[in-house]
């Protein structure tokens, strides 16, 4: 039977993980090192453990007719469990998906929602080691290896452009600025979920967008020329590309790291943010609240956009979109994002994502490529290259994404 699980414990794998801190003395992630599959064991014995487990699974595992911990020893037995139906983290209560040893500690509790792009708003928890190890450590890992921001010593101001409240990517925003050495960020107010019920090309919505920019020019008007000014812009493809158009030169030469969150950005938008903010550092990422975050590790210089997630804590797969959510596509091929997270805390297992992307390989030690080399973590899962909406890539994203109607911004990825 296995123990219940405390922040930070380790599990045993191939590799020997060294318990080594970050400069904030947070504990090196458990799953960074494990071997996937004793990691995937690790886990499952917690959420299916008879008298200890997590209630919606147990149910899950009862309504299926198996035996999890005995039947699925590998991250390809997964598949036994089937696709996870999505509204169920929308409709079932939160307790019921926690394991007995997350209940008995709700002040480890992170509790955050999605922005509801897909239907009702999904619920899910993070520990609070957890959340630094998910969304925090690999952003400063990649930060630091980059110079984010440049320009600027440890300490520039932030503005935070996206939605706080119950998103994840709000707390998220706020740690990394404080991990890099820079004081609580500017934010404003923005709720994405009301921005997507209004109608796209409204006079509704280019009021709210109209709402949101005026709020984030007032704070850079004001901050951005001071000594200790703002010296990051975090937000939207579609909300910077409006700041570059009302900021004056001095003040976007003012910035020295820009990073993309909540849409994909195309390579024409990518081109005009790095001229219209020439002096910063530019990084991006892809996740959402459910899975947690991947990000590039070196810049692209022909704007493809390649983002891969780290450790085992993840079982990601692209799949051709269809009946059959286990058919893998091959090396270079388009496919649907189904992934499993395999936290501690909280159990999600082959959610068929609403984005598709190119597969790419999975690194390993033989490969040198651009984006894989150098890599500040150990990777397993195959890399996502392009992700974007199902459908967009072929659709023409780029006419949809240079929409400055479209304030679907920091509802989408986050």
């Amino acid at each position: 039977m296995s123990r219940d699980p405390s922040p930070g414990s380790p599990v045993s794998g191939t590799q020997t993980q060294t318990q080594t801190q970050t400069q904030t003395q947070t504990p090196v992630a458990p799953w960074l090192h494990a071997e996937p599959d004793a990691w995937l064991r690790h886990v499952l014995a917690i959420h299916f453990d008879p008298a200890r487990g997590a209630p919606y699974w147990l149910e899950r595992q009862r309504a299926l007719g198996i035996d999890v911990r005995r039947e699925i020893r590998t991250r390809d037995d997964l598949r036994l469990l089937g696709p996870m139906p999505e509204e169920d983290l929308a409709h079932r209560p939160l307790e019921e998906w926690l394991p007995r040893g997350v209940r008995e500690r709700p002040d480890t509790w992170v509790v955050v929602e999605s922005g509801g792009t897909t239907g009702p708003p999904k619920t899910t928890l993070y520990r609070e080691d957890e959340l630094r190890q998910v969304f925090v450590d690999p952003f400063t890992a990649v930060a630091r290896a980059q110079g984010f921001p440049r320009r600027w010593p440890l300490g520039a101001r932030w503005l935070f452009a996206g939605p706080t409240g119950p998103h994840v990517i709000g707390r998220a925003a706020r740690e990394n600025a404080h991990a890099l050495g820079s004081p609580e960020p500017f934010c404003l107010d923005f709720d994405p979920r009301w921005a997507k019920r209004l109608e796209p090309g409204s006079m509704a919505r280019q009021r709210y967008l109209d709402h949101v920019v005026e709020q984030a020019l007032r704070i850079l008007r004001t901050q951005i020329l001071h000594t200790d000014g703002v010296g990051v812009l975090f937000s939207t493809p579609v909300m910077l590309l409006a700041l570059a158009d009302e900021l004056e030169p001095a003040c976007r030469e003012r910035i020295g790291g820009i990073f993309y969150g909540g849409l994909p950005v195309d390579p024409d938008d990518a081109r005009r943010l790095e001229e219209a903010f020439p002096r910063a550092v530019h990084l991006a990422g892809f996740g959402n609240t459910l899975l947690g975050l991947a990000l590039e590790l070196r810049p692209s210089p022909d704007g493809r956009r390649e983002y891969f997630y780290p450790g085992a804590r993840l079982h990601v797969r692209l799949v051709r979109d269809g009946k059959d959510a286990f058919e893998d596509v091959a090396v270079g091929e388009r496919g649907r994002v189904v992934a499993s997270r395999l936290d501690e805390s909280f159990l999600i297992v082959n959610l068929p994502e609403r984005d598709e992307a190119t597969r790419l390989p999975v690194p390993s030690t033989a490969t040198s490529t651009r984006a894989r080399s150098r890599a500040p973590w150990p990777i397993v899962n195959p890399g996502l290259g392009d992700p974007g909406p199902l459908g967009a890539h072929t659709a023409g994203a780029s006419a949809h994404l240079s929409d400055r109607t479209t304030v679907q911004a920091s509802a989408g990825f986050y």
